[in-house]
């Protein structure tokens, strides 16, 4: 098993910029970046719709655990298909009482995404949108019978976030950013959760002013979790996540206007 602590912490810390309440219910669509620029000298679209030839991808994947009896296992390896624009991954983690006080496990999977370079034919502000579809099943269940200290927790998440970047390559800059939370939610209340869609769209947007002649790209990083946490407490903390098989979070359109 791979312990690589640092995956794990920045998709926590990412998870709590993000703000996503204890016993939140399921997100299906939050978070976009709307910026309406002016479109005047504008061309035809470019546009890229599965499968997505001359993209390319670079996946990652961490699983962690520590304290005696937590456990992390990934049923699916975390993976893109260009032929589909779909990123797939499943696993799930568990964790209980133990004597060090503390039990932590958790399964993270990240893809970067690199579109093909691509020329304006004219100058001008221009904005771009991405579509996605989710389907996405995740299970939770925690239980907790008392508190052994002054500071006693537990708990479960499960999340799944965006970033996209419009790049300008010919002189290395990053002309805009968007991020999206397709789904997320943590529980720190004893029970038995789930957490499922098969037809959720969300959208990202993003603008800027391009140059006639200069060389384009689309950047995207796709980041997905599951985990659980017990600390100085009698209890027992287990989640699931699946987003492979007949589920995912598929890539179903970018459009620069």
């Amino acid at each position: 098993m791979e312990r690589e602590q640092s995956p794990v912490k920045i998709a926590r810390s990412r998870w709590a910029q993000r703000g996503i309440a204890a016993g939140v219910g399921f997100v299906g669509l939050v978070t976009l970046l709307m910026v309406l620029a002016p479109l005047a000298g504008a061309s035809s679209p470019t546009s890229w719709a599965p499968p997505y030839t001359g993209f390319t991808s670079t996946t990652s994947n961490s699983l962690y655990s520590s304290g005696c009896t937590a456990y992390a296992h990934e049923s699916s390896a975390p993976a893109w298909s260009a032929a589909t624009g779909t990123f797939s991954m499943a696993g799930k983690v568990s964790a209980g009482s133990c004597a060090s006080g503390y039990s932590y496990a958790s399964v993270y999977g990240q893809t970067s995404i690199v579109s093909p370079t691509f020329y304006r034919t004219h100058s001008g502000y221009s904005w771009l949108y991405l579509t996605w579809n989710l389907s996405v099943v995740a299970k939770a269940a925690l239980s907790v019978a008392a508190s052994t200290g002054n500071y006693s927790y537990a708990g479960a998440s499960v999340w799944g976030y965006v970033d996209a970047y419009l790049m300008d390559v010919t002189n290395g800059s990053y002309l805009s950013s968007a991020s999206a939370t397709p789904f997320g939610a943590s529980f720190t209340s004893p029970g038995h959760y789930t957490l499922s869609t098969t037809a959720s769209t969300s959208y990202m947007y993003l603008w800027g002013a391009l140059h006639k002649g200069h060389q384009y790209q689309v950047l995207i990083t796709v980041y997905v979790g599951v985990s659980v946490y017990v600390y100085n407490v009698s209890a027992t903390a287990s989640a699931s996540l699946n987003l492979a098989g007949p589920h995912g979070l598929t890539l179903t359109g970018i459009t620069l206007y």
